[in-house]
Formats: structure tokens, C-alpha cells, sequence
């Protein structure tokens, strides 16, 4: 998070000076005479909007803009009740989602530190005939399944913990399509 937050502070500050950098030349032959009103030439005046005093095409003055003109004139629409049922199934895929990361990671931690204690353990005849193991198994093949059986529960909490969170995003994703389709049908497609 530091690394990010500095480098933020690296590209703001970049950005100030190359500002500067790109104003310089536009100030710098300017004269500053503090206490008196700057003087402006011709060319840096924007001009001045005219705006008509009647409706030449009737010649008639108004005050008022005549509704009938304004065809296809619209105002956004108040976001509608599928917005907010998506807005509120955003919001609680991303609460569960705040729980579920921390569970994931932990049951990630279990399993890695499961995972070297299995491969540092001498296996009994017993531990084999529970993991499945066959005398007509080879020795990875017999590896392997004792390996599984070692970790199973382990597993099975990195698996609980993935799926909980991919079903998390997952409904992020819909929704979040979703509402954004409902905004731009409320809003941004009757303006433009």
C-alpha cells in the first residue's frame, strides 16, 4: 500500500512540473506589473456572444423558450427499482466478499503448512489402506493418493473458501452490467 501511495506522490508531482513546464513559455514574456490591471492583446480576448434580440425568422421578441421548439428534449429519468435491486446485490457480494478473502487466505496458510508436514511424514501400513492404497499401486501412484488423503480436509476448506469468493465475484460482475445498463437507460442515453 506505501509503494502505491508513493508512487501516487511520484505521478502528481510529474504532472505538477510537466504543467509548469508547458506554462513557462506562456508566461515568461509577459510583464507583471503588480497593482495595476494586467494588460491583454487583442488575441487573447475571447469574443463576445451576440445573442438576438428577436426571432428573425418570425420577428417577434421573446423571453421564453417555446416548448414546441424543443423536440426530443428530455430529462434523465430517476433510477429505476432494477437498479437498486442490482445496486443492492452489489453491495452484498462485496460484504461477503470482505469476509470470505480473509477466510480464503487462512485456509490457504492451513493448507501450505499442511501440505510440507504431509510430505515430511513417515506413513504407516494403516495410513495407506485408509488413503486407498492398492499392493498393485505403484509408489507415486500410492504417493500421491496418501498425499490427498493427508491434506483432504485442507483442501476442501481452499475449495469451500475459492468458490465462495468466485461466486462473489461472479455476482459483482452480473450486477454491477446490470446497473450500469439501468444508469445509462435512466440517464446517459436520454441525454445524448
Amino acid at each position: 500500500m506505501k509503494k502505491i501511495m508513493m508512487a501516487m506522490g511520484i505521478v502528481a508531482a510529474l504532472s505538477f512540473l510537466v504543467s509548469m513546464i508547458a506554462v513557462a513559455p506562456l508566461v515568461a514574456n509577459e510583464k507583471i506589473n503588480y497593482g495595476q490591471t494586467p494588460k491583454q492583446s487583442p488575441a487573447k480576448i475571447p469574443p463576445k456572444i451576440q445573442t438576438p434580440k428577436t426571432d428573425k425568422a418570425v420577428g417577434l421578441k421573446f423571453t421564453k423558450l417555446n416548448p414546441r421548439d424543443l423536440v426530443g428534449a428530455k430529462s434523465p429519468k430517476a433510477l429505476g427499482s432494477k437498479f437498486y435491486v442490482e445496486w443492492k446485490k452489489i453491495t452484498d457480494a462485496y460484504q461477503l466478499l470482505v469476509t470470505n478473502i480473509p477466510k480464503y487466505e487462512e485456509a490457504a496458510k492451513k493448507y501450505a503448512a499442511k501440505s510440507e508436514e504431509c510430505k515430511n511424514k513417515s506413513y504407516t501400513q494403516e495410513d495407506m489402506t485408509a488413503a486407498g492404497c492398492q499392493p498393485s499401486d505403484s509408489v507415486t501412484v500410492c504417493s500421491q493418493k496418501l498425499f490427498q488423503w493427508c491434506t483432504l480436509q485442507e483442501h476442501k476448506a481452499v475449495d469451500n473458501a475459492t468458490v465462495s469468493c468466485g461466486v462473489n465475484l461472479t455476482t459483482l460482475q452480473g450486477s454491477s452490467k446490470k446497473a450500469w445498463d439501468e444508469l445509462y437507460e435512466s440517464a446517459y442515453n436520454v441525454l445524448h
